[in-house]
């Protein structure tokens, strides 16, 4: 075949009866047609383009192509596959993309030997086969093309079909952010920014974050937000931070809207607005941000930003915390407890205390041990109980201590300590917890520990002051003895 001649390339029959019953869906706009298949090829790029002759349509463009590829042009073949690709003109459809792309590729762009090999890469429209997928990036790259030095970083950075290499995938990071590749850009700055396959250098890391965000790479408007907000290498400007955080927010970046909310909620950079920090929680929440779904949770709770709605609270509270999140397995616990936008489920709130017990929640932790001490939604038992409590204990979480300190003085889940006990309750009301300040002077006055009714009266009189009821009482009792 001479070096220059454009070959033509045939279809299956199944192949052309597919394009063209695709096709026979479509009216172009009236003639006068393109004969040749170069020249559609032209249009459908005009179509796909949009310029003063024509006006921009994915599906004119579509119908071009189609015709161009019945003609066997490779370049028409190529751009077909591209649209089942994308679902550009018609709905997407990966085999017929694969199977386009695989006829074209060898006589193709490099853009469609990249294409190709991303199909192979991740599986669609064909079984995955990294073997294939690095090939056709190696024959894309070796074309100049800058998605292809890309998709060779992320497999060695990832370790994908090869030995992950973070050098080599800097080395192709590099290659591609030389075109201006904002994503490539993006993964550059992110390598500088923590060592990986070069030495950390903050300001590297912001030279490439701030090149891929001035392309509007949302990602990295959202990471310059971060530095800015954070002074990570760079002075703080919480003004400057809040500028991209809204540029990538307005991209429904997920991060960037829910530092967007925090900034609106806390007055950081901007005026402190609880609607404008509900509206973008609430966006962030829609796009799957795993805290954010819980932050819009409370915002309906609360009423803040927007009205009360229970029902929505929980909603969002459940969103979060099946994927995980402590904080909002805590608030649906807490919800099926007392039935707040549900009903009462002492089991389902039993389920959820466990799930962020278990990831360390000193407050879920208590939860738990008094599901387990009154056998609310689990059976019954104060070894459990005295278990969890002491969980929250360790995080000197003041009512995890005073559970504790209750299970000692009364021999619940373990032998009576008053000693230990008396230790717990101290260190709770060094927290600030009446009940333990009220029971340690309870100790005090009867004698449990050395008696010494002084000590007893000034913690009831602190606990007093703080509102504890029963201190009060106890002073009460105190007084009519000392009549």
């Amino acid at each position: 075949m001479e070096k220059d001649k454009i070959p033509v390339l045939t279809l299956s029959e199944y192949e052309e009866k597919r394009i063209r019953e695709a096709l026979d869906t479509i009216t172009p706009e009236s003639g006068p047609y393109p004969e040749d298949a170069e020249a559609m090829f032209a249009l459908a790029q005009d179509y796909e383009k949009g310029d003063s002759k024509v006006s921009q349509s994915d599906i004119l463009a579509f119908y071009w192509y189609g015709k161009a590829t019945l003609l066997g042009l490779p370049g028409a073949m190529a751009e077909l596959g591209r649209c089942f690709s994308l679902g550009r003109g018609v709905p997407e459809n990966a085999p017929a993309a694969v199977a386009l792309l695989s006829k074209s590729a060898q006589w193709g762009s490099p853009r469609t030997q990249n294409n190709l090999g991303w199909h192979y890469r991740y599986g669609e429209g064909v079984p995955e086969d990294m073997e294939q997928a690095l090939e056709w990036f190696r024959k894309s790259a070796e074309g100049d093309y800058p998605n292809a030095f890309l998709n060779l970083g992320l497999c060695y950075y990832e370790g994908k079909g090869v030995l992950q290499d973070k050098k080599e995938a800097v080395r192709w990071f590099t290659k591609a952010a030389a075109h201006e590749h904002s994503r490539a850009q993006y993964y550059l700055g992110s390598c500088y920014e923590r060592g990986e396959g070069v030495e950390s250098n903050l300001l590297e890391a912001l030279f490439y974050y701030r090149k891929a965000a001035e392309q509007e790479y949302a990602a990295a408007q959202s990471k310059l937000g971060e530095f800015y907000q954070f002074g990570n290498g760079l002075a703080a400007d919480y003004g400057l931070a809040v500028f991209w955080y809204q540029k990538a927010a307005y991209q429904e970046e997920p991060l960037a809207q829910l530092r967007l909310a925090m900034c609106y909620e806390k007055g950081i950079g901007c005026q402190k607005n609880t609607e404008e920090a509900f509206r973008w929680y609430l966006k962030s929440a829609e796009n799957d941000n795993v805290l954010a779904c819980s932050k819009a949770g409370a915002c309906f709770e609360l009423g803040e930003g927007t009205e009360i709605d229970m029902v929505q609270a929980v909603k969002w509270y459940k969103k979060s915390a099946e994927r995980g999140y402590a904080q909002a397995q805590l608030n649906l616990a807490l919800c099926y407890k007392y039935g707040k936008g549900t009903g009462i489920d002492p089991t389902q709130a039993a389920h959820w205390y466990l799930l962020a017990a278990e990831q360390g929640d000193a407050s879920a932790q208590v939860g738990l041990g008094l599901c387990y001490e009154w056998g609310e939604g689990v059976e019954q038992s104060f070894e459990k109980a005295f278990y969890w409590y002491g969980k929250a204990a360790v995080q000197k979480d003041e009512h995890g201590l005073f559970d504790l300190a209750q299970c000692y003085e009364n021999g619940k889940g373990t032998e009576k300590n008053p000693q230990k006990a008396a230790g717990l309750y101290e260190a709770a009301a060094a927290l600030g917890h009446t009940g333990a300040m009220n029971n340690l002077g309870r100790l005090y006055y009867h004698g449990i520990l050395p008696k010494d009714v002084r000590k007893a009266k000034a913690l009831w009189e602190q606990a007093a002051a703080m509102g504890e009821q029963m201190a009060l009482e106890n002073l009460e009792v105190y007084r009519r003895e000392q009549e």
